[in-house]
């Protein structure tokens, strides 16, 4: 049953996520198509400066459409009409919840990847050849610089990235699910939760530098930094893969316990 629903929602992405890909690799072939006709005129430099924003926009829109399509999508399915026939087939609130976010992440890496490509398409030729030998002289330099630790450091961020995503959509599901809480003007609901914690985040990250000044915690770091760099770097990825990880793991509890003690649907 689990991999049908894998099944059901990536068909349901796709009606969505294919159009949106073609419209952006469209405009890609576009913008390469216009600087074929390469020219000093004035004419020319505006129609090129055009298709150029209009590609990094396509991309911008991309990329925020297919995230905004996985929030929308999670609010629909379980806290909408529709939820009435989700929960009666029988998987467990946990697969719901695993099975829209690890979808979500699919398609979001799908997306910075058709983003990649397109890229390539905009700056095939020269262009693209010079990007490539200037990736390959840092990842050189990088290497001769930190040898294998480097390919740790690559390791760690590629880690922490998908970590981030993942709990970073499990944040707005999260709001969601507070958000139905309410019997009224829910979807707002759910926005002033996140506007809510993101204001209790920010006065708890600045009580914590203020503390980290008037202990010298900070200065102990900077020292440590100073003469330990890798070890530094190391111990942060590392770090912060873990405070977001259980960041991601709460905010999955506590949807969890809403959509199996406190489901309110419309």
């Amino acid at each position: 049953m689990v991999k049908k629903l894998y099944k059901h929602e990536c068909e349901a992405y796709l009606r969505v996520w294919i159009p949106m890909q073609l419209v952006l690799l469209g405009v890609a072939l576009l913008a390469r198509g216009v600087q074929l006709f390469e020219s000093d005129t004035i004419a020319y430099n505006i129609i090129n400066g055009s298709s150029i924003l209009a590609f990094a926009l396509a991309v911008i829109v991309s990329l925020g459409l297919t995230f905004v399509f996985s929030v929308v999508r999670f609010y629909k399915n379980l806290f909408t009409g529709e939820g009435y026939l989700t929960f009666t087939l029988p998987v467990t609130p946990t697969c719901h919840i695993l099975t829209k976010l690890f979808t979500a992440l699919a398609f979001q890496a799908a997306t910075v990847l058709v983003a990649l490509l397109a890229v390539s398409v905009v700056t095939a030729g020269d262009v693209f050849a010079e990007i490539l030998k200037a990736i390959a002289y840092l990842w050189k330099v990088a290497y001769d610089k930190l040898g294998t630790a480097w390919l740790f450091y690559v390791a760690e961020v590629c880690v922490l990235l998908v970590v981030m995503i993942l709990t970073t959509t499990m944040l707005y599901y999260t709001c969601l699910a507070v958000g139905q809480l309410f019997n009224k003007n829910r979807v707002l609901a759910a926005v002033g939760v996140y506007f809510g914690y993101y204001f209790v985040t920010q006065v708890f990250g600045t009580v914590l530098v203020v503390l980290g000044y008037m202990t010298s915690l900070l200065d102990e770091i900077e020292f440590f930094f100073a003469y330990h760099t890798q070890e530094a770097m190391h111990w942060t990825f590392c770090g912060c893969i873990v405070w977001y990880g259980l960041l991601g793991a709460a905010y999955a509890l506590l949807t969890r316990y809403i959509l199996c003690r406190k489901l309110n649907l419309e």
